[in-house]
C-alpha cells in the first residue's frame, strides 16, 4: 500500500461539503448543457416527415418524427413522434371556442395557414416539374 501525505482539500479553497456539492453540481450542469448543445447541433439530430420517405407505418402525412443524437445510437427509431395537426389543435380550439380570446391567436394561426398553403404550392409545383 502506498502512503503519502494526508490530503487537505481546504488548501484547494474548499471549506465544506456544501461547497464540494455546489462545485460538483455546477460541473454536472455545465457538462449536461454542453452535451445537449452538441447533440442538437449534430447532423444526426433532425426532424422529418416520414411519409415523404415512403415509411410504411405512417398513414398520416402530417406526422413528424424527431431523431436526436442523444439516443445512444438508437438507429432507425425516432426519439420523438408528433403530428402537425395535433400541435395546432390547442390553439385552434382556443381561438374558435372562446369569443373573448386574444385575437393574436387567430393572427398567428392565419400566418401558419398561409405558410402551409405556400408550402403546398411549392410541393405541387415540384411534382408537376418532375412529371408526377
Amino acid at each position: 500500500m502506498r502512503k503519502g501525505n494526508q490530503v487537505d482539500v481546504s488548501t484547494w479553497g474548499i471549506s465544506s461539503i456544501e461547497q464540494i456539492n455546489a462545485l460538483i453540481q455546477d460541473a454536472l450542469m455545465k457538462a449536461t448543457n454542453e452535451c445537449i448543445t452538441y447533440a442538437l447541433e449534430s447532423p444526426q439530430t433532425f426532424l422529418t416527415f416520414p411519409v415523404a420517405y415512403q415509411e410504411p407505418k405512417v398513414n398520416d402525412p402530417l406526422e413528424v418524427w424527431m431523431y436526436l443524437s442523444l439516443d445512444n445510437g438508437n438507429g432507425n427509431q425516432p426519439s420523438f413522434k408528433t403530428n402537425l395537426r395535433d400541435m395546432l389543435a390547442g390553439p385552434i380550439e382556443t381561438a374558435s371556442g372562446d369569443a373573448e380570446f386574444d385575437s393574436s391567436v387567430f393572427d398567428g394561426l392565419l400566418k401558419v395557414a398561409k405558410g402551409l398553403r405556400e408550402l403546398a404550392d411549392e410541393i405541387d409545383k415540384a411534382a408537376r416539374d418532375a412529371g408526377c
